[in-house]
């Protein structure tokens, strides 16, 4: 703030564009890509490891503190892994769309448009979600915390 006499003139320093860094790092810039990269392999292994309900891929993959929120209700690590390794969820395909990843430190998003073949209990509950996996970085490893899976429709 300046005073000039019995005006006051604030300036104001333009923030970047949000895409935009104000000194690109190559350091950072290929951390973060190599990141980002390192969490759709995750993501693609998790999918994966759900349609052939492979328990202990999922478990080396999701947190012991893991969280799984969808329509029906929401299920801890132990029993979403029990509910897909004894088909009472039974996954025939998942295509996933659109999938982006958003890093802010040691907590990371991806974000997906998905159209999924699933059932719960014998119950159909195919169609399109929009699916959020919300990944935390704990001693140098990054682990799946939660998924929220909310039907499009």
């Amino acid at each position: 703030m300046l005073h000039v006499g019995h005006l006051t003139v604030i300036s104001f320093t333009a923030l970047p564009e949000r895409n935009e860094t104000p000194m690109s790092n190559p350091a950072i810039d290929s951390h973060r890509i190599e990141t980002e990269q390192q969490l759709r392999q995750m993501n693609d292994e998790w999918v994966k490891a759900l349609v052939r309900g492979d328990g202990q891929t999922l478990d080396r993959i999701m947190a012991d503190d893991f969280y799984f929120a969808y329509p029906m209700e929401g299920d801890d690590k132990t029993q979403f892994i029990d509910d897909v390794t004894s088909g009472v969820i039974r996954v025939e395909y998942i295509n996933r769309e659109n999938a982006t990843v958003r890093i802010w430190g040691n907590t990371a998003i991806l974000s997906a448009h998905d159209a999924a073949k699933w059932f719960y209990q014998g119950r159909d509950f195919s169609g399109h979600y929009k699916a959020i996996h919300v990944y935390a970085q704990r001693d140098n490893k990054w682990q799946l915390v939660s998924v929220q899976a909310c039907p499009i429709v």
